[in-house]
């Protein structure tokens, strides 16, 4: 998979976590706060991925 790819698909799938409905019962703000958790480790990952497809476009040595 292209670093491309791999950013947009990361960037999709915290997207899809953060629109998840996290109901209305005593364990809605612990979900919550994973489901912001989990996004926010895709987020990081995406982050790194846009930086490696931007070191490769830049042909530079390393990220």
């Amino acid at each position: 998979m292209s670093p491309r790819s791999r950013t947009n698909q990361l960037l999709y799938q915290a997207e899809l976590l953060v629109g998840l409905p996290v109901g209305d019962d005593e364990h809605s703000p612990a979900r919550r706060m994973a489901i912001e958790e989990s996004a926010l480790a895709l987020f990081e990952l995406a982050l790194g991925s846009l930086l490696k497809e931007v070191t490769e476009h830049a042909r530079l040595n390393s990220h």
